[in-house]
């Protein structure tokens, strides 16, 4: 990240330097690096989600390419406009699926000035939730980040969930991890498989969204995809279930 920091003040000047968790922050940037349109468009969250919020919060305007060629500029720098539909939000997460981002307004913080790491266990995930509530409400805003690591050679309600998974799938064992402060857990495996939704279901298990979303949600979905892509030009056959 320090090195695409580095072009991007090279390129653009000290005044647009793209925001991150290491640097300084911008509010407008253009097509120039990938990076940060496919985090808007997965969307990518950081790990301080606690303190700083999704990727959701910190896009205040976006600039969309929309698949008949038009360019919707929604850069705005406000954070409140009640007039009409956030656009903006059908664009976030949508994987590409509805147009092509190819700018954003940021919202920007300042850069902390130290910080403080701390490991601790836990007998149970109910204890960590327990702290990580104690430490909100004695910190506030200074609170940042809160991660979960599993250790598979502690008993308890590991132990029985690494039985009753193994019940279910021989020979594979589960390491649960991830972001316990916006709710995000990775289910990783030791055998030949692999899940993870962080940034989405991905295409192997895009079918799976059914189990996630009432038939009216992804009916809704599809109607705001065939409204604006009407020829499924756009990232076909992704995110939405067949």
């Amino acid at each position: 990240m320090t090195d695409f920091l580095g072009q991007a003040r090279a390129l653009l000047g000290e005044a647009h330097v793209l925001a991150s968790d290491m640097a300084g922050h911008a509010t407008d940037w253009r097509g120039q690096f990938t990076g940060v349109p496919l985090a808007v468009c997965r969307p990518a969250d950081t790990l301080q989600v606690l303190r700083f919020g999704t990727t959701r919060d910190l896009v205040l305007g976006l600039e969309v390419v929309l698949p008949d060629v038009q360019v919707l500029n929604l850069l705005k720098a406000l954070r409140k406009d009640n007039t009409g539909y956030d656009l903006k939000h059908l664009f976030i997460g949508a994987e590409g699926t509805l147009g092509v981002i190819t700018a954003a307004v940021l919202k920007l913080f300042p850069a902390p000035r130290s910080r403080a790491v701390a490991f601790a266990a836990f007998q149970t995930p109910q204890q960590a939730l327990e702290l990580r509530g104690l430490l909100r409400g004695a910190m506030g805003d200074r609170f940042t980040a809160f991660e979960l690591m599993s250790d598979a050679s502690d008993g308890g309600e590991q132990a029985s969930f690494d039985n009753a998974f193994q019940a279910a799938y021989a020979g594979v064992r589960p390491i649960v991890y991830g972001h316990l402060g916006d709710g995000n857990l990775h289910f990783n495996v030791s055998g030949p498989a692999n899940m993870s939704a962080e940034h989405g279901l991905g295409q192997l298990k895009k079918h799976e969204m059914t189990l996630y979303k009432t038939p009216l949600e992804i009916d809704v979905m599809r109607r705001v995809k065939n409204a604006l892509d009407p020829k499924q030009l756009m990232n076909p056959g992704k995110l939405l279930p067949n």
